[in-house]
């Protein structure tokens, strides 16, 4: 495959090392449970399962959590919901989130907030995961990013289905997925400052857009055929948030209006304004943010999220639309925001 913009491998590690630091000296002891005992709703929403195309949208109950935070993760990073399931992704107790050291883990919980297996992922005697960060469900599928892989699970057997590597000159750091169709990822990877696509059929990678330093969270508009990615910067000093326009032809970044900061998690709304997660600094542990934009750039609002959560990293919204699901990473924490 065509290789992608390379970047100084001493560059990377200080930008990588400076966000481990944070995420490894703050928040409480990675091994204690202290899960939220929401009082929970019951509503009626249109939601898509997990089992069927992306394009699906049956009716069916949903339950809405009340606000709270899931304690005991650690070094939390993507966070996914398949049904009455939520998905944590874990890098494990590490300083390089690039160590492929056989610690990361993922987490399942049920829709009310309960810890029901904090090392879901992988089951016993299956390859062990490194440092599973964003993920993604298309057609009963959980999707992984995995320092230099993409690895499949089925979700309701957890057993290991899918497995696809990434080869490219100097180090590799993939990030974030977003489910492009029914059998195509989009992925970025945080040390080329790229996005790739993924063809699940075939287990193969091909760029699609460069020139994104410290590329990190990635969602998909389909409606409108555009993504977004939130990027850190080369050495998580600060980035913007980037429109790539999902048209044939050349794929160009485009940076989105003045949205700036040490971003990392991004969701597309359902009305289609779009929520960016910011870490605000990298090298201390300053309260994050989490700031809604128009597709122009322009904010609209900012999500209130608790004085003392740090580093909200991945997240995404309950089957209800009701709520986000924030993994703060430096505190090992699920934090459930309302979101207006």
């Amino acid at each position: 495959m065509r290789a992608v913009h390379r970047r100084s491998i001493g560059r990377l590690a200080a930008g990588l090392g400076a966000l481990a630091l944070v995420a490894t000296g703050c928040g409480g002891n990675g091994n204690d449970q202290h899960p939220a005992t929401p009082t929970a709703t019951t509503v009626i929403v249109t939601v898509t399962p997990s089992d069927t195309s992306v394009s699906a949208s049956p009716t069916r109950t949903a339950y809405v959590a009340a606000p709270g935070s899931v304690q005991g993760f650690a070094s939390p990073s993507g966070v996914v919901v398949i049904d009455d399931q939520w998905f944590v992704s874990n890098l494990g107790d590490k300083k390089d989130p690039a160590a492929k050291d056989g610690t990361g883990f993922v987490s399942q919980l049920t829709d009310h907030g309960t810890v029901t297996n904090r090392t879901a992922l992988p089951r016993p005697g299956e390859p062990k995961l490194n440092a599973p960060a964003g993920m993604a469900v298309v057609n009963g599928t959980l999707y992984v990013a995995d320092v230099d892989r993409v690895v499949g699970y089925d979700p309701h057997t957890l057993t290991q289905i899918f497995e696809a590597t990434l080869t490219a000159d100097g180090p590799i750091l993939l990030d974030s997925i977003a489910a492009l169709d029914d059998t195509t990822l989009l992925v970025t990877d945080t040390a080329h400052g790229a996005v790739h696509q993924l063809h699940t059929a075939d287990k193969r990678f091909e760029p699609l857009a460069t020139q994104i330093p410290g590329a990190k969270g990635i969602a998909v508009d389909r409606d409108r055929k555009l993504a977004y990615v939130a990027a850190a910067g080369d050495r998580a000093e600060g980035g913007d948030l980037y429109r790539l326009e999902l048209r044939p032809g050349t794929v160009t970044a485009t940076k989105l209006g003045a949205v700036h900061g040490v971003l990392a998690g991004v969701q597309v709304l359902p009305n289609g304004n779009i929520a960016v997660a910011d870490w605000v600094t990298a090298t201390a542990a300053t309260t994050g943010t989490i700031k809604i934009y128009r597709p122009d750039g322009t904010e609209v609002s900012k999500v209130s999220l608790p004085s003392n959560l740090h580093g909200p990293t991945g997240f995404s919204l309950d089957a209800a639309n009701k709520n986000l699901l924030v993994a703060a990473r430096p505190d090992n924490a699920l934090a459930i925001v309302p979101i207006n």
